[in-house]
């Protein structure tokens, strides 16, 4: 292996000006076959009356743009560099404008290593570092096109660091204190250990392609000994694609196809001198003609339909096969290890204590099967300054879908911190159901029902008893969404919960909480209700707040926050 953690610059592998070229010519190719393919015929007229053979121009163009790319690629190739030194990683990039970037050890909170289908052929993969205030955006964090180990030794380098150790020279990495399990030190067997667990098929699966690490990897491997490891089962990837499934997206999906389909088709055949739409319209036709009544031919549309959603699910759970196949999570001192892909690979180390909430989420799905989706939230500079609407917060999935019995076992093993988490949450008063069935039902009224009446006095008549149901169901969604809402505590920790159909509950040490909120509009103020939010690091989420909380309620819960120590110091008073 280089030397990776020796002093002074590093460059990218070689690699990386192929990728720049091969993803520069990505960018042009495909929405030109994408272009080409829209327009079939007026491409073929085109070369029918042209002096300049069509596919000669197109290569002619092509070759000035692989070497425009190829300039660009080279200058970039030579100007991105990066160095540690002893309190800091540096970055040093830029084709026009040249850029610097200085991240603290010390700020880092979560470096990913993501490696693409294939990259992860090549054993290279791409390093993204998270502060939670730094200065970096979203794409200057990062070192692209690091071979595997390197990566895995810079990645363990960087946290030794962050945590006060001593530089490591190369080539004493395997001796230094607290090197664990390695290939150059094989565990040693122990008669009396028990046996490793049984996996099934995906999990299997999931650990041959952990396995597969590339061409150029290396053999090197974190020495940081494994504390808890949980493998995600064949049984809860397939749930995880039925109850988080986008099986309608999946359906628009596979109707674009369709679509794009028949337009290539019938643009080829306008050339054969046939129209295809003719063909479906005599297949229509004979169905009538033969007897077969418009019930059959509804019935057939709605079969057809329904094939297509079925289709649009197993694609959608075929995909989270492949996106969480393998999946892996790994506590290791004071980070947790994510990793998942069967193709793609994306692996993420979490710093422990840096983790701002903890999210449960359920779909109604996953109500209905007692599943859950775990999310550490950590406070993230990148996700604040790439727009993220969670206000600066990036979620890592630490669990795509867990059973509800397994959730406490799971969390103590990852985040221990969280065990005193507050069980059984209290539900808000009648007083709020009836605010919120209202506030929903007048917003129907304002944004349907008034239109509606405003149309109807312009002479476009609208039929208002067909809008009774529209109101009707978004009162219950203000009910629903009253069941949703509930809060509790413990002594250092908070719970809040939201939402009407998916429902998330939020739990929130008190120490990391920075500052918290009581809001009372004048309605609430008459009621004598509040809305009552908690803030954590870099974040203004605004699911981490709760309305129609009973305002002592939340003066009782604004004292909560106070700090400890400010309390015994009044008490010793």
């Amino acid at each position: 292996m280089s030397d990776i953690l020796a002093p002074g610059l590093h460059k990218l592998h070689k690699a990386y000006l192929a990728f720049f070229v091969v993803n520069g010519l990505k960018a042009v190719i495909i929405p030109f076959a994408i272009l080409i393919i829209a327009n079939f015929r007026d491409v073929i007229d085109f070369t029918e009356n042209t002096i300049v053979p069509y596919p000669l121009a197109m290569a002619v163009v092509l070759l000035i743009l692989l070497a425009v790319i190829f300039l660009l690629g080279l200058i970039s190739y030579s100007r991105y560099k990066w160095e540690l030194t002893e309190s800091e990683l540096r970055i040093y990039k830029g084709l026009i404008f040249r850029k610097k970037i200085r991240l603290p050890f010390t700020r880092i909170n979560t470096i990913d290593a993501n490696a693409k289908l294939v990259e992860r052929i090549f054993g290279l993969v791409s390093m993204r570092f998270d502060t939670a205030g730094g200065s970096a955006g979203k794409a200057d964090a990062m070192i692209p096109m690091l071979r595997l180990d390197e990566a895995e030794a810079l990645k363990a380098e960087i946290f030794r660091r962050r945590d006060g150790g001593a530089p490591v020279i190369m080539g004493e990495a395997a001796n230094a204190p607290g090197a664990g399990v390695s290939p150059a030190n094989p565990p040693i067997y122990d008669p009396a250990a028990p046996l490793p667990p049984v996996y099934d098929a995906a999990q299997n699966i999931g650990i041959a392609a952990q396995d597969i690490r590339g061409v150029f990897a290396g053999n090197n491997r974190d020495s940081i000994p494994v504390e808890y490891e949980y493998r995600l089962s064949g049984k809860e990837i397939f749930l995880a694609g039925i109850v988080n499934s986008h099986a309608f997206l999946g359906a628009l999906i596979l109707f674009g196809i369709v679509g794009g389909l028949y337009g290539f088709i019938q643009d080829a055949a306008s050339i054969a001198n046939f129209d295809i739409t003719d063909i479906i319209v005599g297949i229509v036709d004979g169905f009538v003609t033969s007897g077969t009544n418009s019930s059959a031919v509804i019935i057939a549309i709605v079969i057809v339909f329904v094939l297509i959603i079925a289709v649009g699910y197993i694609f959608a759970v075929v995909t989270k096969f492949i996106t969480f196949g393998g999946f892996t999570i790994q506590k290791r001192g004071d980070r947790i290890e994510v990793s998942r892909g069967l193709l793609a690979r994306k692996s993420s180390s979490i710093v422990t204590h840096r983790v701002q909430t903890l999210g449960v989420s359920q779909g109604l799905l996953m109500r209905v099967f007692g599943y859950v989706e775990v999310r550490a939230e950590t406070a993230s500079a990148l996700a604040a300054q790439s727009g993220d609407k969670n206000g600066g917060l990036e979620d890592s999935v630490i669990h795509p879908c867990i059973k509800i019995g397994k959730l406490d076992d799971f969390i103590a093993g990852v985040i221990p911190e969280f065990n005193d988490r507050p069980q059984q949450l209290e539900t808000l008063t009648l007083k709020a159901l009836r605010r919120s069935m209202i506030r929903y039902g007048m917003w129907s009224v304002i944004l349907i029902a008034l239109p509606a009446l405003i149309a109807n006095q312009l002479g476009a008549p609208v039929p208002l008893p067909a809008l009774i149901p529209v109101v009707v169901f978004c009162v219950f969604m203000g009910y629903l969404k009253w069941r949703g809402r509930a809060i509790s505590r413990t002594d250092d920790m908070i719970a809040i919960r939201s939402g009407a159909i998916r429902r998330r509950r939020v739990y929130i040490p008190r120490r990391k909480i920075q500052h918290a909120r009581k809001q009372m509009n004048p309605f609430q103020r008459m009621a004598g209700m509040a809305t009552y939010g908690v803030y954590t690091a870099a974040m203004r989420d605004t699911r981490n707040a709760i309305k129609d909380i009973t305002a002592a309620g939340a003066d009782d819960y604004l004292e909560w926050v106070e700090p400890r120590h400010s309390a015994h110091r009044q008490a010793a008073e």
